[in-house]
């Protein structure tokens, strides 16, 4: 759930509102689906490790999908 925000999160201006929410939203999520499913506390930092890595994936694949339309769609070689 965490590389679509970071999909999210890399086009948006740095702490703007739009970038605050990409990085946040996913928080009550998780915490749902951990209360729901009844995962140990202890979980928690490898989660929170795991979100993280979802935000950088998804800022690299935004990255290279922005360059992918600059060079190969625009013809900007």
């Amino acid at each position: 759930m965490n590389i679509p925000l970071g999909i999210w999160r890399a086009g948006a201006r740095k702490f703007s509102v739009r970038w605050f929410a990409a990085i946040h939203i996913a928080v009550p999520m998780i915490y749902y689906i951990r209360i729901t499913t009844g995962i140990s506390p202890w979980i928690i930092p490898v989660l929170i490790a795991m979100a993280v890595a979802g935000q950088l994936v998804g800022g690299k694949i935004h990255k290279r999908y922005m360059q992918y339309i600059r060079y190969k769609v625009l013809g900007n070689y």
